[in-house]
């Protein structure tokens, strides 16, 4: 971060003299990567190949989106930090015994895992092996269904229904060697 800092600074500078009255930001920006293409080829005149800058230095790209003239865009949002995830150092054991449990309002989730207590709702062993691709072919008809309902329910609530429709996925069956 801090190299780009001191390129996004030198790029400040060598832009300060062609910010005049009259020019926008972009054309700005154009002018100082014809002036480095010139520099670098040494060929005066000669209009910059489309996309040149891409190719010799991204720092440019950076000063157009984030810059306004010579200072940064005031109309951008202020930066968030990334969020800490704590990653556990050993897995989870997982129990051997699957189970399903269907809600009974109307959510159509279908959640396996052994339950933390007993529930009211109907439960199922899955103990064969047809069982579990019964469950696996079940969320992936689900899964397409909510990928057909893009653009038409919220995003959020698709994401929401897939996220538990992947925790509904049955755990690997237990390994011969076991």
């Amino acid at each position: 971060a801090k190299l780009v800092e001191k390129e996004l600074e030198k790029i400040r500078e060598k832009v300060k003299p062609l910010c005049v009255d009259g020019k926008t930001h972009n054309e700005i920006v154009d002018e100082y990567i014809q002036q480095q293409y010139e520099y670098v080829s040494n060929q005066s005149g000669k209009p910059v190949p489309r996309g040149w800058e891409h190719s010799h230095s991204n720092v440019i790209m950076t000063y157009r989106m984030y810059f306004q003239g010579t200072e940064p865009n005031p109309d951008l949002p202020p930066p968030v930090p990334f969020k800490e995830v704590v990653v556990p150092i050993a897995k989870p054991k997982q129990d051997v015994n699957y189970m399903v449990r269907m809600p009974s309002d109307s959510d159509h989730v279908v959640t396996i895992g052994t339950p933390p207590s007993p529930t009211p709702h109907s439960e199922v062993h899955l103990e064969s092996a047809e069982d579990r691709m019964a469950i696996l072919k079940e969320v992936r008809a689900h899964m397409d269904l909510l990928n057909d309902f893009v653009g038409i329910i919220p995003q959020e609530q698709i994401t929401k229904r897939k996220r538990e429709l992947y925790n509904a996925l049955p755990s690997a069956p237990p390994s011969i060697a076991e």
